[in-house]
């Protein structure tokens, strides 16, 4: 595959799997070629493709990506890690900080409804 094909298609991954931190999958489309590679939190987010390759005449031809397009993958997967990860600290510190009012003011809330 064309270095400026790989190029557009890794800067313009997107995560498909979600917020969940178990498996973090990533895949991209650009013109009639598709990358997609996930990692797994048990295996440390270990690069695992999944498509990597051409759609033609709607059949599909798989390519394997040598190693520089395998480094490019493996960072971009450990980026949306730890995105995602930040995210994840953001949202529990938010949790904690929140404080029920009528809790605090000793009120009960069906007072109110």
């Amino acid at each position: 595959m064309e270095n400026r094909i790989i190029d557009h298609l890794i800067t313009n991954v997107k995560l498909y799997t979600g917020k969940d931190l178990e498996t973090v999958g990533l895949e991209s489309e650009y013109e009639n070629y598709k990358v997609s590679f996930y990692g797994l939190k048990e295996d440390n987010y270990k690069l695992v493709v999944e498509d990597f390759g051409l759609s033609i005449n709607k059949k599909w031809r798989q390519y394997y990506p040598n190693e520089m397009q395998t480094e490019l993958m493996q960072t971009k997967l450990i980026k949306a890690v730890s995105e995602l990860q930040d995210e994840s600290l953001e949202d529990d510190q938010t949790d904690e900080g929140v404080q029920d009012l009528y809790e605090y003011f000793g009120v009960k809330r069906f007072n109110f409804y």
